[in-house]
C-alpha cells in the first residue's frame, strides 16, 4: 500500500499521544498474510486483480480489521461531530450498514455491468437514486459477512469491475444486491453540501474553492467533511504557503447534481461569486431574529424556517451560508487547521533532517573519493 508512509505515521501517532489520543493504531494493511485461495476457485486466475488503490479498502475491511461494527474513513474525511453516535442511529440500529451519497445521480456508472450481473439497473428503477461515495462506511461484518464475500469478489477484479464504475464507492450496493440483501441496504437521504474556501489571487478576482463534500447524520446534521479533490490538506494544502486558502467560509445548501454541475465545469472544481447566493440566507436568519426564532444550531438553513433554502430546488444562484452558522462544525475545523498547521511544521522538518541526511551522505561519499584518489 503506497499510502502507507511508515515515517509519517509515526509523526502522527506522537502527535496524538501528545495531545491525548494514545488510543491511535496505525496498520499496515499490506503486511496481512490471509489465505484467499478459495476466494478464487474455480474462476481463472487472471482474473484475480492485485490489491491496490481503491480495492485495499474493501481488503482491509474483510480482512484486516478485528472488529465487528466498522466506521472505515478515508484519511481525507474529518468528523465533525462524535461519530459514535451514528453506531445507534436509528438506520445502522435497523440494518447494520449505513452509506452516504455522492454528489451525482449515475455518473461513472454502467448500467450494462448491472444487467451482466443479473441485477436491475438502479436508476432504471428510482428516478431519485444517488450514487455513494465511500470517504466513510458504516458497516456490521457479522451481520453481512455474505455481502462482505460479495464485496471483495467485486473488488478484487478490479481490473474488470473498475471499467464501469469509479472505484469502489458503488460496488457496496451492487454487493447488497448480489447477496439478495438490497432492501436492506441503507443510504442517507440528505445530499451532501459543498464545503467552499474564498480564494482571493492577487490581481484577479476572488472565488469559491471546493475544499469537500459535508455529509450528514440521518437526522440531517453536519457529520463529516471528506476532503475531495482540490480540498485534500495533503498533498494540496500542503504545499502552499498560507493554508488560509484551504480554511472553509462556506457551506452551500444539499446541492442537487446539476447545482454540483456549475462547479464541476469550472477549473479545479470551483464557484465564481456570481454562481452563489450570499444573500438569502442572511435575510432569513435576519427574519428569524425579528420574530424570536430559535433555529436548530447544526441547521441553521433549516428549510422548516427558510424555505425559500429548500434542497432540491436546483436554485441558482445556489444559495450558501457562513460556516460560523453551525457552530459544533465551525469548532471542529478550526482545531483542524491547527492540528495541521503543527503537523505541516513537523514534516517540513523532518524533510529539512532528510535533507541534511543526504547532504552528509553525499560529502562522506566524496570525501572517500577524494581518499582513494
Amino acid at each position: 500500500m503506497k499510502e502507507y508512509d511508515p515515517l509519517t505515521a509515526r509523526i502522527i501517532k506522537q502527535y496524538s499521544v501528545a495531545n491525548g489520543g494514545g488510543r491511535v493504531r496505525l496498520i499496515d494493511g499490506t503486511r496481512k498474510q490471509v489465505d484467499l485461495s478459495y476466494h478464487y476457485a474455480g474462476f481463472d486466475a487472471g482474473s484475480v486483480s492485485n490489491i491496490t488503490g481503491f480495492a485495499t479498502k474493501v481488503h482491509a475491511l474483510a480482512y484486516v480489521t478485528s472488529f465487528q461494527q466498522v466506521l472505515m474513513l478515508d484519511a481525507d474525511s474529518l468528523p465533525l461531530l462524535n461519530p459514535e453516535q451514528l453506531f445507534h442511529s436509528e438506520p445502522f440500529a435497523a440494518a447494520g450498514n449505513l452509506f452516504w451519497p455522492d454528489f451525482w445521480g449515475h455518473l461513472w456508472m454502467d448500467g450494462a455491468f448491472f444487467s451482466k450481473l443479473g441485477q436491475a439497473v438502479p436508476w432504471e428503477q428510482d428516478a431519485t437514486f444517488h450514487s455513494a461515495e465511500s470517504g466513510q462506511v458504516l458497516f456490521d461484518r457479522l451481520r453481512h459477512y455474505d455481502v462482505l464475500e460479495w464485496l471483495f469478489w467485486l473488488n478484487s477484479r478490479s481490473n474488470e469491475t473498475y471499467q464501469h464504475m469509479h472505484g469502489d464507492k458503488d460496488t457496496y450496493r451492487l454487493a447488497f444486491g448480489l447477496a439478495g440483501k438490497l432492501a436492506q441496504h441503507r443510504q442517507v437521504a440528505l445530499q451532501p453540501r459543498d464545503a467552499m474556501a474564498v480564494v482571493m489571487p492577487p490581481g484577479e478576482m476572488p472565488y469559491l474553492q471546493h475544499q469537500g463534500m459535508v455529509q450528514h447524520t440521518p437526522d440531517e446534521r453536519p457529520a463529516f467533511l471528506h476532503r475531495t479533490d482540490k480540498g485534500k490538506l495533503f498533498p494540496h494544502c500542503s504545499a502552499k504557503n498560507s493554508t488560509s486558502d484551504c480554511q472553509v467560509s462556506y457551506f452551500t445548501i444539499p446541492l442537487t447534481e446539476g447545482q454540483a454541475m456549475l462547479a464541476m465545469s469550472q477549473p479545479n472544481f470551483t464557484y465564481t461569486y456570481s454562481q452563489v447566493d450570499t444573500r438569502t440566507f442572511e435575510a432569513c436568519r435576519t427574519k428569524q431574529r425579528s420574530a424570536g426564532v430559535v433555529v436548530r444550531a447544526d441547521r441553521p438553513d433549516d428549510p422548516e424556517h427558510c424555505p425559500e433554502l429548500k434542497e432540491g430546488l436546483n436554485l441558482q444562484p445556489v444559495p450558501v451560508v457562513p460556516v460560523e452558522a453551525f457552530s459544533q462544525a465551525h469548532r471542529v475545523l478550526y482545531a483542524s487547521y491547527v492540528a495541521f498547521d503543527r503537523v505541516k511544521s513537523l514534516l517540513a522538518k523532518r524533510q529539512q533532517l532528510l535533507a541534511e541526511k543526504d547532504r552528509l551522505q553525499q560529502q562522506q561519499q566524496q570525501q572517500g573519493v577524494a581518499t582513494t584518489r
